[in-house]
């Protein structure tokens, strides 16, 4: 129910120039093989040791190894499909984050399909978190406001 919220939000927000099919960010991931990519998780593996808890530990590793997984038997990124390309470089760019300690959650975007309000096409929103946790906030302070006039 909060991720719909938050998305219908999104979409009401975000201007027609700042939706982009793909990022920056995802066409470099996508240039390089994915058996680099699953190279670069097991150098990660090693910044486990660097998180808080050890259940925080564990979900790393576990959540490396599940995109470990997603990469087997890849030739090439082109072979998924747009919804599965943004899921790995989500779920990469979550784990680089991750063993970053939360520093880049400044910096880099993650990427969502939303249905624009009023239509049923797809629609792919780029953000960074800051930009998602301002938006949240945004939105909520307007359904506050909202319902305080409603009275």
């Amino acid at each position: 129910m909060r991720t719909l919220f938050i998305a219908v939000v999104l979409s009401l927000l975000a201007p027609m120039s700042s939706i982009a099919s793909t990022t920056d960010a995802t066409a470099a991931f996508q240039q390089v093989a994915p058996s680099e990519i699953s190279s670069r998780l097991d150098a990660m593996k090693s910044q486990a040791a660097g998180l808080r808890t050890t259940r925080d530990q564990r979900n790393f590793l576990a959540d490396i190894e599940l995109l470990k997984v997603r990469l087997v038997g890849l030739d090439s990124f082109d072979s998924l499909s747009e919804k599965d390309s943004i899921d790995v470089v989500n779920a990469y760019e979550s784990l680089r984050v991750r063993a970053e300690g939360g520093g880049a959650k400044l910096t880099h975007k993650t990427c969502e399909r939303v249905r624009r309000t009023g239509t049923n096409l797809f629609t792919t929103i780029c953000m960074t978190q800051a930009e998602r946790d301002k938006a949240e906030d945004m939105a909520r302070e307007s359904m506050i406001q909202a319902q305080r006039n409603t009275r």
